[in-house]
């Protein structure tokens, strides 16, 4: 018997297939909805297969098993992940049988899968009230790479601490939608440093899928930077970019100043950034730049601040910048700039010890982390991934999200949030 496959775009027309696939099509109208939750009712596996551009279909059949999640159809989906096969057998009565299958993920692997009698059904299955992220970002910083790894400052090893921090990165277990470095790459802007540092991170790009985007910092060399990391002509041009995720906009700026370790974004730069900022993206923008438009309690920072920030905040009013990527600090802290939040990721080469007084903070070889951006409809959060090896619990496992996946949403309450004492 054949499948059915409910295949939307995002018009919600239905997109062509191949002759191959011998399915009944049903556009995103009251009837295909209708259809979906007689299916379900039925207690109908479903699978879901990314079909093209902006489109995902739903497969009910002896192929199903699998609900992929695209954020377009979010509210088809979480019917899928509600209803569910939880308390009778799949493949029931008119349903085209069940089986066992892996679990297809959406690009950061959000997938809670759950055992039901018949065989393996895998759902997108929400535990609170926000769907999960639009896009990920791994924002890391401060990498102060120099040339034939020379001790930075004659006692940090800036390649092992980096390759350590990558590990982490591999070890989160997701495909984000690009990698971003604020700046200060190297630590006096040496061609052989840039080389180095290309080759420990472009590998775990290509792996990951992801595009990895250099910012300058006040310790680049733009002529170097320019000639090693991008194949660029060595020249001072700001090193700027935009990249589009996908709907999300991220926009790169460079608050380098050559010769000075302050930070400053001349006319022609913010006047450039206007013009991006002119036609607003689906998902909005974040910018990403080296010295962060925020206060810092550590003196010697003031010094080397961002310059004239009002020019930039001018620049960013009423536009759909949503947030602001930084480094330099060596810490990481955030605050707001003009209404929009700003996130400070800490170094990778080394920290400042802030358990100190302000005008006895030095940096120390410990407290190495990066941030884990994720960017929701409303709000984005930075999560702070500290790089150290540590005993760690084993509680919480795939095996228990599988268990909890399984339950309702009274069932799952009562399991984990009642208190038992």
């Amino acid at each position: 018997m054949d499948a059915v496959l409910l295949a939307l775009d995002r018009a919600g027309v239905v997109p062509p297939l191949p002759p191959s696939h011998r399915h009944r099509h049903v556009g995103l109208e009251r009837a295909g909805a209708n259809l979906l939750e007689n299916l379900l009712a039925k207690r109908c596996e479903v699978r879901g297969a990314r079909l093209g551009e902006g489109v995902l279909g739903l497969q009910v059949g002896a192929d199903a098993g699998v609900v992929l999640r695209s954020e377009p159809f979010v509210g088809i989906l979480d019917l899928v992940a509600m209803v569910g096969t939880r308390d009778g057998a799949a493949g029931g009565a008119g349903c085209f049988g069940g089986g066992s299958h892996p679990t297809h993920a959406s690009r950061e692997g959000r997938v809670a899968r759950a055992t039901y009698a018949g065989g393996m059904a895998s759902a997108p299955v929400r535990f609170g009230q926000y769907p999960p992220a639009l896009r990920t970002i791994v924002h890391l910083s401060d990498t102060h790479f120099l040339d034939a790894n020379r001790p930075l400052g004659g006692r940090f090893d800036t390649a092992a601490n980096l390759g350590r921090t990558l590990q982490k990165v591999r070890g989160l277990g997701i495909r984000p939608d690009a990698i971003v470095v604020t700046g200060d790459l190297t630590d006096e802007g040496e061609p052989g440093a840039y080389r180095d540092l290309r080759e420990l991170l472009e590998p775990l790009a290509r792996e990951l899928a992801a595009p990895l985007v250099w910012v300058a910092g006040n310790h680049d060399e733009r002529p170097a930077l320019r000639e090693q990391l991008l194949d660029a002509e060595p020249t001072q041009e700001p090193v700027t970019g935009v990249w589009d995720l996908d709907g999300l906009r991220l926009i790169a700026l460079d608050t380098s100043v050559p010769g000075w370790h302050h930070g400053n974004l001349d006319e022609g730069q913010l006047g450039w950034l206007r013009e991006q900022l002119a036609t607003p993206a689906p998902l909005g923008t974040l910018i990403a730049m080296h010295h962060p438009p925020i206060p810092s309690h550590l003196p010697f920072f003031d010094i080397l601040e961002l310059r004239d920030q009002q020019r930039l905040a001018r620049v960013i009013a009423g536009t759909d910048v949503r947030g602001i990527l930084a480094g330099h600090l060596h810490y990481s802290t955030s605050g707001t700039f003009a209404g929009v939040p700003v996130s400070v990721s800490a170094a990778t080469c080394y920290t400042m010890n802030l358990a100190r007084p302000a005008q006895q903070v030095n940096g120390m070889d410990a407290g190495q982390s990066f941030h884990l951006v994720h960017v929701y409809e409303a709000t984005i959060t930075h999560a702070v991934v500290p790089v150290v090896d540590a005993d760690t619990g084993d509680y919480f496992s795939e095996e228990w999200v599988e268990r909890m996946a399984a339950l309702t949403p009274h069932e799952r309450l009562e399991a984990f949030s009642r208190k038992r004492s």
